[in-house]
């Protein structure tokens, strides 16, 4: 399918739309590389109020952990609803990926806010008036949670199109440091406004959070040209799949994803029982276990904008996801709070460094009208699959350690790097080699 030009934002030439084209448009400075997705207003603006509406995400989250933690003292109980938050995406999210290539992806993306907005109003009412039952944080939560599976895929297929080609992978870099200092200043939020508005007061604030991202959803125009599928149902899916199973570096590229979510996300889940069960670190400590695995993610995503520019893609992904398991295994075997403290912080460099890597190669290398579909798989892994596989590898480190647990899941991410690396000839790696920089044959 031909790509039609898009008018870059904020007015100027159009640009083309993003395609697998040559990657010539290489920014020439660090700032360039770095910070060059900010020259567009529009991009600008919506990633501030993206980081506004992140934050009273993790700020409701981590409110109603504490509710239903303080009410029933059963993990259990509180980990439901993390089911309810992430299953709807695992079960809806390919179909979500259909809906974002059918239909306008900002509308698909303003109402769902709109949806997720009243959905907290609700709960926060029910709380302020006494009626905020579990029942009713497991309903909403829910609710949100499919809001979630049809945002997803569309806001991943629609937030790079506001910027032309060559400041993709900073658009992609820059949202994925907003995401993670709103990972940090969401839980710290949610925590003081529990202890000093209460429950009703802290959902009812991530309720006007929403309002940051939906304004301008609702304000600004937007002159992107989306080439949209005819495709239904199943059959959309299912040619997904085959347009990623006819693009060998897409296939290496969604595998190590996989690869990743399954044997690596686990160190964002069990950070906490690693400083208490294993090291015996008291609280403090583990805040900052979380906060140094944080700031290493930052400077990966700063990293990401610059690597997928400089490095080959044959070279980087398998470095990557190696050295993702060579921190992992550094981790499982530090002591000492300063030791495990550098470890993480390493082990967030490269493990958000990937993330941000392979979405921003997989941005400049799919076709616009198949974009929601292929994002889709990619939401899909990691909100849908890495919740069961972190519960999975929970049950793992109860059994054995979670030093253990952490050390095998690196063992299987350095086998894998090693593995990619070593069949440097084989056609599937020659052809992540050259993507973006040439035309896919798919």
């Amino acid at each position: 399918m031909s790509a039609e030009a898009t008018p870059e934002p904020g007015g100027g030439e159009p640009v083309p739309a993003p395609t697998p084209v040559a990657d010539q448009h290489r920014a020439k400075t660090f700032r360039e590389r770095t910070f060059g997705a900010l020259r567009h207003r529009r991009y600008t603006i919506l990633l501030m109020g993206t980081f506004v509406s992140q934050s009273g995400n993790w700020l409701h989250a981590t409110a109603i952990g504490i509710l239903v933690a303080t009410r029933t003292e059963d993990p259990v109980l509180v980990g439901l609803v993390g089911l309810f938050q992430f299953f709807p995406s695992l079960l809806l999210g390919l179909v979500g990926g259909v809906i974002a290539d059918r239909f306008d992806r900002v509308k698909i993306i303003r109402w769902m806010q709109v949806v997720e907005l009243t959905l907290t109003g609700i709960l926060a009412v029910l709380f302020a008036t006494g009626q905020g039952s579990l029942a009713a944080i497991y309903t909403i939560t829910f609710g949100m949670g499919l809001a979630t599976a049809l945002i997803g895929p569309a806001w991943f297929a629609f937030y790079p199109r506001l910027v032309p080609l060559e400041d993709v992978p900073s658009a992609v870099s820059l949202n994925a440091i907003q995401f993670n200092l709103a990972r940090i200043f969401g839980p710290a939020l949610g925590g003081i406004m529990i202890a000093t508005v209460g429950a009703a007061g802290a959902i009812a604030l991530n309720s006007i959070s929403f309002l940051a991202l939906i304004v301008p959803l609702f304000v600004m125009k937007f002159s992107i040209v989306q080439e949209k599928t005819d495709e239904k149902g199943v059959k959309a899916i299912l040619d997904g799949f085959r347009y990623v199973g006819s693009h060998r570096w897409l296939q290496v590229l969604l595998a190590t994803v996989v690869v990743q979510a399954l044997f690596a996300a686990q160190i964002i889940t069990l950070m906490p029982a690693l400083g208490r069960i294993d090291l015996g670190f008291d609280e403090g400590r583990i805040g900052f276990m979380l906060a140094a695995f944080g700031v290493g993610g930052l400077f990966g995503a700063l990293a990401a904008s610059n690597i997928v520019h400089l490095v080959p893609p044959r070279v980087l992904i398998p470095l990557m996801i190696a050295a993702i398991g060579a921190t992992l295994v550094l981790v499982s075997r530090q002591t000492t709070f300063a030791g495990v403290l550098v470890a993480l912080a390493v082990t967030g460099v490269f493990y958000i460094g990937a993330m941000s890597s392979m979405n921003a190669l997989v941005q400049l290398g799919v076709e616009d009208h198949v974009r929601g579909r292929v994002m889709s798989m990619w939401f899909t892994i990691f909100v849908g699959i890495f919740p069961v596989a972190a519960l999975v590898w929970g049950q793992v480190a109860r059994r054995t350690s979670t030093a253990l647990t952490l050390l095998l899941g690196g063992l299987v991410c350095l086998a894998y790097g090693v593995a990619l690396a070593l069949v440097g000839r084989h056609a599937a790696t020659a052809d992540l080699g050259s993507q973006p920089s040439e035309p896919s044959a798919g």
